[in-house]
């Protein structure tokens, strides 16, 4: 990521799963990259929601934030 985001060039990351590490890893790619306006982001899962099995807030919470990430359920 490093490396890519070096250039002005686009880079695409895919985060595979929603669940907590997923999140977590989602948190850390905007943390660092948010800024550089080549990051494509998509985050696959296959439930309907972000951290399934929680309250119903976090789903909306957490896309709001990471906006305008593409999510792909």
């Amino acid at each position: 990521m490093k490396s890519l985001s070096k250039s002005s060039e686009p880079f695409f990351v895919v985060v595979a799963g929603g669940g907590f590490e997923g999140v977590e890893a989602l948190g850390e790619i905007l943390r660092a990259y948010r800024n550089h306006k080549g990051l494509h982001v998509r985050v696959v899962e296959k439930e309907s929601e972000m951290l399934h099995n929680t309250p119903g807030d976090i789903d909306s919470e957490t896309r709001a934030i990471a906006s305008p990430i593409r999510w792909n359920s």
